[in-house]
């Protein structure tokens, strides 16, 4: 931030003044562009308030001096023109004419704040207009500086990031912009990839869920856990579509199958056939007679070898 004064006269109290020249000002540091006017300008209409023209800056030296900071006058409206910021339906009290037609003030020095934030929200607005002061003395001054910056003493701006150096050429302003733009994409693709990760963890617990909720309910074995899980992957209604093919048998039915290997069936390949029909009552007869199994499936396939 810094306090700016330039060599406006304001011969005569006029009604308008040119109080934000545009230009370049490198023994100083810093430069005023025509995006800075712009800047101001909006500001300005955003605050909705007059901005007032105080004696020799004493709105800024008041909260450190103590004494009150009257008005010269009041600024109603600002315009762009094509060599910076004018004032205009400018306002004078009397003390203040009288004082200029007397030839006791003849220059008005602005105060302007780069990389300016909204005093409600913190947001960063770039260069706003303080205010303008009637005085003598319309040079840049250095020790104005820490003044303003006490507006923010008890709530500091916050650093957007987004804000351009005093003095960066336009070339330097379009590097800056892009390696913000890098950057800003480069958090983005890394939040969306965080997004992602966790929709997954939560659709693997819903998933996990889905699973065990039907093996309590007695609709898939509790073997069946894998193909279930793999099934309910595959989306919720290929998963439905298996629980429902699975729940039709009967999967707590006792089977009959003879555990004495050698009581064969009469037609075991008739029976392995209608076994293997039915995947659930297939699978619990390997899981809780594998031995049976083993023979049913020999006899069918090999005739017992």
């Amino acid at each position: 931030m810094k306090v700016l004064s330039f060599s406006q006269g304001v011969d005569g109290a006029p009604n308008e003044i040119h109080i934000v020249p545009i230009g370049d000002y490198p023994q100083r540091g810093f430069r005023i562009t025509r995006e800075d006017c712009y800047d101001i300008i909006r500001n300005f209409k955003a605050f909705g308030i007059k901005l007032v023209i105080d004696f020799e800056h004493q709105s800024l030296n008041a909260a450190d001096n103590g004494q009150p900071a009257p008005a010269a006058g009041w600024i109603s409206s600002l315009e762009l023109r094509e060599n910076g910021v004018y004032a205009t339906q400018v306002e004078w009290t009397e003390e203040a004419r009288e004082m200029i037609k007397a030839k006791k003030y003849a220059y008005v020095s602005p105060v302007l704040v780069f990389n300016d934030n909204d005093p409600h929200t913190n947001a960063w607005i770039g260069c706003s207009l303080h205010s303008v002061a009637l005085t003598n003395t319309p040079y840049f001054r250095a020790d104005l500086e820490p003044l303003i910056n006490a507006r923010y003493a008890n709530n500091k701006p916050v650093d957007s990031g987004n804000k351009k150096e005093i003095g960066m050429t336009h070339e330097e302003e379009i590097a800056q912009l892009k390696a913000e733009n890098a950057a800003l994409t480069s958090k983005n693709a890394e939040m969306t990839a965080t997004i992602a990760a966790r929709d997954a963890s939560l659709a693997q617990i819903e998933t996990q869920k889905l699973v065990d909720d039907a093996i309590a309910a007695k609709k898939i074995l509790p073997a069946q856990r894998e193909t279930a899980l793999f099934m309910a992957n595959q989306g919720k209604e290929v998963f439905e579509k298996f629980v429902a093919a699975t729940a039709a048998v009967n999967i707590v039915e006792t089977q009959n199958i003879p555990e004495n290997a050698d009581s064969s069936p009469a037609d075991p390949k008739k029976e392995y056939d209608e076994l293997l029909r039915n995947p659930a009552k297939a699978e619990k007869m390997k899981q809780e007679n594998p031995q049976a199994f083993n023979a049913l499936r020999d006899k069918a396939l090999y005739g017992g070898r």
